[in-house]
């Protein structure tokens, strides 16, 4: 711990005294570009990461802690300092976000891009990093794929890059139409419903899934037109987004499923496939974790032959739930958690 406060304690100065004889150059949300059909790679197999990759100045960026604790680093964030710490073996690095001058073994150098913090991730220059690490780095330009470790082939890379090629997923966005759903401060479940589906089916596409919506619009639709499109294109799995009302204080996040359900998919039943999508949800909303909830007079779900669960998201009745919901950034981030949880599923 003594020598890790005094490495952290010399990157702050070294930085500090770099900076007094640099431009500094913040990066903001305009500085950067969403990669959406970049994939990572570590060791030939894909990993999950709970931001999309990004580029500066055509530089790859990945969340720090999640790429490179899969080679033994310890990232350490101090939030105060806006520094990052990447430690592993005798090879320490520095870097300050939004600035390009970092610190390598004591030694001040210049990034051709700045780390970011892009919705509480730490986004660092991959190569750059990697590089630092004595990782080896390829990349495949035909497939857009990066991969950091073991040496592959581009085919073996290509067929790591879409592991979920092929994979069926219906997404019911709750209510629509003249069924409003729950209704509170002016909003309209409905809405949210259909935003949140929208942004998952965007995420889900990204990674080679073929995605069925039983709406993209403000529609009524039947029940049982719901559960018929999964059956008809014998999808894996139908996830139903929907959120919630009940008294003002109450909160959380919970899953239903049909229990009679027996027919597996991914050798999972609809009841595994609500646990793995709570579990989700919940852990990375930071919601009360309400928990899976067997229900038996729901359409939707009764008459699905396929695995099938209906996600309430959050609750419109709590003040604070309906404050998150309302902004497209928690939207988002409900969409990743269930895309998170049917990637789960679908291994």
């Amino acid at each position: 711990m003594k020598k890790a406060a005094k490495i952290t304690t010399l990157c702050i100065l070294l930085l500090s005294i770099a900076m007094l004889f640099t431009i500094v150059s913040f990066a903001n949300e305009n500085d950067y570009e969403t990669l959406k059909d970049v994939k990572l790679l570590v060791n030939g197999r894909i990993i999950q990461l709970e931001r999309e990759l990004i580029a500066i100045n055509g530089r790859i960026l990945a969340p720090a802690r999640t790429v490179f604790a899969q080679f033994g680093a310890r990232v350490d964030w101090y939030p105060e300092y806006n520094l990052v710490n990447i430690v592993k073996d005798n090879t320490f690095i520095g870097m300050f976000i939004g600035q390009k001058t970092v610190a390598v073994n004591k030694i001040v150098k210049e990034m051709d891009c700045p780390p970011v913090l892009l919705r509480g991730t730490v986004m660092v220059p991959v190569r750059f990093v990697a590089d630092a690490l004595n990782i080896d780095v390829q990349w495949f330009g035909n497939i857009k794929v990066a991969n950091l470790g073991s040496i592959i082939t581009e085919e073996e890379a290509s067929r790591s890059a879409k592991p979920y090629s092929g994979k069926i997923v219906v997404i019911d966005p709750g209510h629509g139409g003249y069924e409003t759903g729950a209704v509170h401060g002016g909003i309209k479940e409905k809405d949210l419903n259909l935003d949140i589906a929208l942004r998952l089916e965007k995420l889900l596409k990204n990674e080679g899934i073929i995605v069925y919506m039983t709406r993209k619009d403000d529609r009524y639709v039947n029940l049982y037109s719901r559960s018929g499109l999964a059956n008809s294109v014998n999808a894996d799995m139908l996830v139903s987004i929907h959120n919630n009302a009940d008294w003002y204080n109450t909160s959380g996040t919970m899953t239903l499923y049909y229990p009679e359900t027996a027919m597996k998919r991914n050798g999972i039943t609809s009841k595994d496939l609500a646990a793995i999508i709570q579990k989700e949800v919940s852990s990375y909303l930071g919601t009360k974790n309400i928990g899976i909830i067997s229900r038996t007079n729901l359409a939707v779900l009764r008459t699905s032959k396929v695995p099938a669960v209906i996600v309430e998201v959050g609750y419109m009745t709590n003040k604070n739930e309906l404050k998150k919901l309302s902004t497209a950034e928690y939207r988002q981030k409900a969409a990743e958690a269930i895309r998170n949880g049917i990637l789960k599923a679908l291994r």
